[in-house]
């Protein structure tokens, strides 16, 4: 009988299709049967004996991995890699244990390619293998999560920021270089990803509204202008992507609300810091104006007709609005008031709401109204086309 087992990576079901058993089922009748890791029990420090069997172990394990036939057969081997890791509390083992899975599994989180298998078993293999290295937790594999979160392929990346969230306390209680490359690695993800599930998962990284004082001491102005500066590097493409017209338009909405939804987070974590509030209220009223724009060249009746346009444009301008409300401690919400009184109010009150009375009510914070930005490529919109061909 088969048995169903909900893991904390389900979303990738959803925005990584993959077949439907590669993560919720496991049917414990696979073919491959997993020899018993015999190796006495460490007392104090490993013996070169013992760590051989580690490194002996591993290795087994990862080609039992590789060249499992069934689905059930991998996540079997995946549960018995963190099995093993977990054999012994001691700390030397489960670092040695760490270390030894961070070389073997290297090649396949850098190249994401398991050699002689089909595409869809290299994605099976793959992403249960990157689970049973996130469930180990340990710096040791700090390479190996780097290398995910570097990969071209959205499954691990995904699988490495949650491993990255899951040490990001005693990564950034450590040394301030690592601190200051932690934040650059984070600011180039805020810089170049585009999808939603994805950034949610890079988005935690930043939240530090709860962080320890040995957390928070690391945060120098030179960190926080690194991460600022990398997101304020992106937002000029990110603004004309909203202006675009592409079938990524939605996601690219739902990617800005939860952007700016951050950049307030980040930016209340440090109230005292008055130049990162301020560079975080115009980032996020710059991008509220692009929105308010593409608002405004969609006009009321092309809106009510495209449910998911609308429902990006409300939520990325409902989350810049509320952004810069918190921010400013402003009691002021222009947009809201008009999506009380119309669901799809027209463009030119949006623009009037976030291109004057914002600006307008941020002028005391150093906020200047925000430009508008051009492409020579950039196209035009459904509502300019369509009265041009009437």
């Amino acid at each position: 009988m088969r048995r169903f087992v909900l893991l904390p990576v389900f979303a990738l079901l959803v925005i990584f299709p993959v077949r439907c058993n590669l993560l919720a089922q496991d049917s414990g009748g696979g073919r491959t049967s997993i020899k018993p890791f015999e190796i006495e029990i460490p007392v104090g420090r490993l013996t070169s004996e013992q760590k051989n069997k580690i490194d002996q172990r591993v290795d087994y394990l990862c080609k039992k991995i590789s060249t499992s036939i069934l689905d059930e057969d991998v996540i079997g081997v995946r549960k018995q890699i963190v099995s093993d890791f977990r054999l012994f509390t001691e700390s030397e083992y489960r670092q040695y244990f760490a270390e030894s899975c961070n070389k073997v599994f290297t090649p396949m989180m850098k190249e994401g390619v398991v050699a002689g298998r089909s595409k869809l078993m290299q994605k099976v293999i793959r992403v249960n293998s990157a689970i049973a290295l996130v469930e180990i937790q340990k710096m040791q594999l700090l390479p190996c999560y780097t290398l995910m979160i570097n990969s071209n392929r959205q499954d691990l990346n995904f699988l490495g920021w949650k491993a990255m969230y899951n040490l990001r306390e005693k990564i950034l209680s450590g040394d301030p270089a690592d601190v200051k490359n932690y934040f650059a690695m984070v600011g180039k993800a805020f810089a170049e990803v585009d999808n939603p599930v994805v950034l949610s998962r890079v988005s935690r990284m930043i939240d530090f509204q709860g962080a320890t004082d040995s957390v928070k001491q690391n945060f120098t102005s030179e960190v926080k202008k690194t991460l600022l500066d990398a997101i304020e590097g992106s937002w000029k493409r990110r603004r004309l992507a909203i202006l675009s017209l592409d079938k990524k338009l939605a996601n690219r909405l739902e990617t800005v609300g939860i952007l700016v939804n951050k950049i307030a987070e980040f930016c209340e974590s440090f109230p005292e810091d008055e130049k990162t509030r301020r560079r975080g209220l115009q980032l996020m009223l710059d991008m509220a104006a692009s929105v308010s724009r593409k608002w405004e060249r969609e006009n009321a009746g092309d809106l009510e007709d495209d449910s998911k346009l609308l429902m990006g444009l409300v939520f990325a301008i409902r989350s810049a609005e509320q952004g810069l409300a918190r921010l400013s401690g402003s009691d002021k919400k222009y947009f809201e008031d008009l999506m009380e009184k119309d669901r799809s109010p027209l463009g030119a009150q949006v623009q009037m709401a976030m291109l004057v009375k914002w600006p307008k009510e941020l002028e005391s914070a150093g906020v200047v109204r925000p430009e508008e930005v051009k492409s020579d490529t950039e196209p035009k919109s459904k509502t300019i086309e369509k009265k041009k061909a009437g």
